[in-house]
């Protein structure tokens, strides 16, 4: 059984069969809008603005909520304690860059650039404890997960069927991937579980994720199921 991620956020879906088209036009990145970060990953100065205050400039790559505290972890804070609810750490953060802020700064712009999917708090060492504590919980505002579950037993029934389903999922998440490029939208996990047994394909994430996919594969059965009915005729 093939396991396929990928990531995506809510909005509106119009997904042909071929597969083309541009929905949205437009790039809007997260690091564009923000100002440029020093060479190294993360820095640290002390505040031009309040007395023995510790200000930082960040330039995060992009990744989950957990790759960006791994990367906080290796670029200096390796003591900070850093507690996940539900799964807060598997939602997707773009790249970003701020510059010469304070960690509850990071931490509205964790909220801010997740687009609400995070709630994130922070304790700075030196208020009530001896290290920084981070505590992150997915915002109650995210979008839930849907399960869709599309048989597929005329497909199924062709040769190399699996390797041509994986093909089609590939394909979908490409394209949805490029357009969340060019929107700038921020993303959410999803996946597919191939059960070839049951013939069949269980769709796992975001609604739109899940309609995208699963329209695709929906088509791809009518298709199969036209050719065999036609061969039968024959």
């Amino acid at each position: 059984m093939k396991k396929h991620r990928f990531s995506t956020n809510g909005f509106p879906w119009l997904l042909t069969v071929a597969l083309t088209g541009s929905m949205f036009a437009g790039i809007i990145r997260a690091a564009d809008q923000l100002p440029s970060a020093p060479s190294r990953p993360v820095f640290a100065s002390g505040s031009a603005m309040a007395r023995n205050a510790i200000v930082y400039s960040i330039k995060f790559p992009g990744g989950t909520a957990a790759e960006f505290f791994e990367f906080l972890r290796t670029n200096g804070f390796a003591n900070d304690n850093v507690l996940f609810a539900g799964k807060a750490a598997s939602v997707s953060i773009p790249a970003f860059s701020v510059k010469n802020v304070r960690l509850k700064d990071v931490a509205k712009s964790l909220d801010l650039i997740s687009e609400g999917r995070l709630s994130v708090e922070v304790v700075e060492k030196g208020e009530e404890s001896d290290e920084n504590i981070w505590r992150i919980k997915p915002s109650e505002g995210a979008s839930p997960l849907r399960t869709k579950t599309c048989p597929m037993p005329s497909f199924f029934r062709n040769p190399g069927a699996p390797k041509r389903i994986s093909g089609i999922v590939d394909s979908v998440e490409q394209v949805v991937a490029r357009e969340l490029e060019h929107s700038g939208r921020t993303r959410e996990n999803g996946h597919a579980h191939m059960l070839e047994n049951e013939k069949m394909v269980v769709v796992v994430g975001p609604a739109a994720y899940v309609e995208a996919l699963s329209s695709a594969l929906e088509a791809a059965e009518k298709v199969a199921a036209a050719e065999a009915q036609a061969a039968a005729a024959k």
